[in-house]
């Protein structure tokens, strides 16, 4: 749960995709169960081979319809994997995955005749969004960051029929693509999107979560995990929440950040 002075975030709602949120497993439970209820009310069914469990703490039985509810480490989303460890790594493999398979499901125009420029626009268009989905909220470091550039700089060299052998640099598969470089897109995107959040009312769950902070928590010692605003500060300062709500200013800055 994300505390906002009384307010707490309990639940997450997508259609007919739920996600419970609590401290506590009795809560939890009760939630379930309440949930259940309800549902049953007016037609609807638990799925509970779908339903699963996440916890960063002591795993405690949760059943419901006296069967034991499925305790997991990761678990996709609304299209996102979420893992409490591991950081972005099993996502952006996935992305990476994901995307490869979309290529070959259209070999038909990668391998094709089509000129260079249209099988650009195929990748742009159908691999792009594939590989970068949900790209706004992510916190990466520059190891992933550069598996999903050399992730973008293989398909160029699969369609244009270029083997690393051939020893041609990037700049030139570049000049032959005129493909728009995914970094920038990225960060583009999460530049935007957290200027976007800054703009929003203040009693918006999605600007409340973003901008929380535990109090009266340390950090572990050691190398401290990314935050998902720390490029951001680097380029804003600490003061980025304000600043990012003057869209003009918000933009000047936006080539710094992509840079």
């Amino acid at each position: 749960m994300y505390p906002h002075y009384s307010k707490y975030l309990t639940h997450l709602r997508f259609a007919d995709d739920l996600v419970l949120l609590t401290e506590d497993h009795k809560e939890l439970q009760y939630m379930l169960e309440t949930l259940n209820e309800y549902s049953n009310s007016v037609g609807l069914e638990i799925n509970i081979e779908k339903t699963k469990v996440m916890t960063n703490v002591t795993k405690l039985p949760v059943t419901l319809q006296s069967r034991n509810i499925e305790y997991v480490d990761e678990y996709t989303y609304l299209g996102h994997q979420i893992s409490f460890s591991n950081g972005m790594d099993k996502e952006i493999n996935r992305r990476i995955t994901n995307t490869w398979k979309k290529y070959w499901s259209m070999r038909d125009i990668f391998k094709g005749t089509l000129p260079n420029k249209l099988k650009t626009k195929a990748m742009e268009v159908c691999l792009t969004p594939c590989l970068t989905y949900a790209c706004q909220t992510w916190t990466l470091t520059k190891k992933q960051l550069n598996r999903i550039e050399t992730t973008q700089r293989a398909i160029e060299r699969s369609y244009l029929g270029i083997k690393l052998k051939d020893r041609i640099k990037n700049s030139e598969i570049r000049l032959r693509t005129q493909a728009k470089n995914i970094k920038k897109i990225l960060l583009k995107s999460k530049w935007k999107w957290a200027g976007h959040l800054q703009r929003l009312k203040d009693d918006r769950w999605t600007k409340i979560t973003t901008n929380w902070y535990p109090l009266g928590r340390k950090r572990k010692k050691g190398r401290p995990f990314k935050r998902w605003d720390d490029p951001i500060v680097k380029v804003a300062g600490r003061v980025w929440t304000r600043l990012a709500r003057d869209r003009a200013n918000w933009k000047v800055l936006e080539e710094a950040f992509t840079a």
